[in-house]
């Protein structure tokens, strides 16, 4: 049985400022010693915690949001970061949009990433974010 696994994401700009992100991605939870719910983003090499399943929810948010956000102030742009974790641009449909997809070619490791819980999130970046505090 051939497995299809969706590693999606939509990136949107106002010019060139970063405006939101929508992303389709798997990721795994389990409970730590400590009681906390921990979850792995692996397509985005991310390991973050909460307390219970909403502030879960809410910390992968946040991770995302900050992965964005150090991409396009400290590294060379999400679409650029994300290429270097083996993403593949799929279309541009011009500056302010762009559609990426992790390929998963390999039929075991797409068995294994259907294991994991399919998340789906927009995170919308104002360009407040993206502006240095001291400038």
């Amino acid at each position: 049985m051939d497995q299809q696994v969706n590693i999606s994401m939509e990136i949107t700009r106002i010019g060139s400022e970063l405006s939101s992100v929508s992303v389709i991605m798997p990721t795994w939870n389990r409970t730590g010693d400590d009681g906390k719910i921990y979850a792995k983003i692996p397509f985005l090499g991310i390991e973050t915690y909460g307390k219970n399943e909403a502030d879960l929810g809410v910390a992968i948010e946040e991770a995302l949001t900050c992965f964005c956000l150090a991409a396009e102030k400290h590294g060379k742009g999400l679409e650029c970061e994300l290429a270097f974790l083996g993403w593949t641009q799929l279309t541009t449909t011009d500056t302010s949009h762009s559609f990426l997809k992790a390929i998963t070619d390999n039929k075991a490791f797409g068995s294994a990433l259907s294991t994991g819980d399919t998340r789906a999130l927009t995170v919308n970046v104002p360009p407040s974010h993206l502006v240095p505090e001291f400038a």
